[in-house]
């Protein structure tokens, strides 16, 4: 289902797409995207996005590529507290990065069709980004227009911004907002 949904939601932004890029190019891409090589797609992304400067489609794969990447390590407690830093580092970089560009998506989108449905998954995705960055009060917000945008989300926005909440010293409320994803 996320396939077909990412399918469509490629075609609707083809429509936003500005200058293209190669056939050749496109090719390495739908074979790295296939073959799950996230470091090397990554590098073409980043290429193709700065060659073809207003095309959202790549914008959107590299920024979705940022936020759900596999390929890099996790911190344990037994790594070098260097390694354990540096692990962090790359994580956190990887996340603002992600972050940065679903933003610029979903404002280029809301811009152009401000009731596009796709825009609450746009919303709920950099809401993410930014509730691993602990930039809960943005999170937070993200997470509420994505849930006004789509109705369906609200049992999944409740749990994260009652979370949020928790995080931010807010018993009374997140208690609240985890009861209401409950319903």
């Amino acid at each position: 289902m996320a396939k077909i949904f990412i399918f469509i939601f490629s075609g609707f932004l083809f429509l936003l797409s500005g200058k293209e890029i190669s056939p050749d190019i496109k090719k390495k891409i739908i074979d790295l995207e296939k073959s799950n090589d996230h470091k090397n797609l990554i590098i073409v992304l980043e290429k193709s996005v700065i060659y073809s400067e207003s095309d959202i489609n790549l914008k959107l794969k590299l920024a979705r590529l940022y936020l759900y990447r596999n390929d890099l390590s996790s911190p344990r407690l037994e790594d070098d507290i260097f390694v354990r830093n540096e692990k962090f580092e790359k994580l956190r970089e990887n996340l603002q990065k992600a972050s940065t560009l679903l933003g610029y998506v979903r404002k280029e989108i809301e811009s152009r069709t401000p009731n596009s449905t796709e825009l609450s998954k746009l919303y709920f995705q950099e809401a993410t980004a930014e509730f691993y960055l602990k930039n809960y009060l943005k999170s937070e917000t993200l997470f509420k227009k994505a849930m006004r945008l789509d109705p369906k989300l609200k049992q999944i926005t409740s749990h994260n911004i009652g979370l949020i909440q928790l995080e931010r010293n807010l018993e009374k409320q997140g208690i609240i907002s985890l009861e209401g994803s409950i319903e």
